[in-house]
């Protein structure tokens, strides 16, 4: 008797972290579908997007050239 109580007492933990087990993969199964439509549009995204981030990239080029300039006419019209 005490050795079925020992067991069962063994056992009863494992079932419980089964049960647990068993309730991760069904939100895991769920999530899926959630986590691949985002990795998909992660991946390729809008071309409103691509505009946007390639007139951002412009205006910053644009903006380090006006300063990079400004700074050799102020270094050229010093006087030695």
């Amino acid at each position: 008797m005490r050795r079925a109580l020992a067991c069962l007492a063994l056992l009863l933990p494992m079932a419980v972290w089964a049960e647990d087990l068993v309730q991760v993969y069904r939100d895991a199964k769920g999530y899926d579908a959630q986590y691949a439509a985002a990795r998909y549009a992660q991946d390729h995204p809008a071309p409103l997007w691509r505009g946007v981030c390639a007139a951002t990239l412009l205006l910053a080029t644009a903006v380090v050239l006006i300063v990079l300039l400004r700074t050799l006419r102020s270094a050229a019209s010093r006087p030695a």
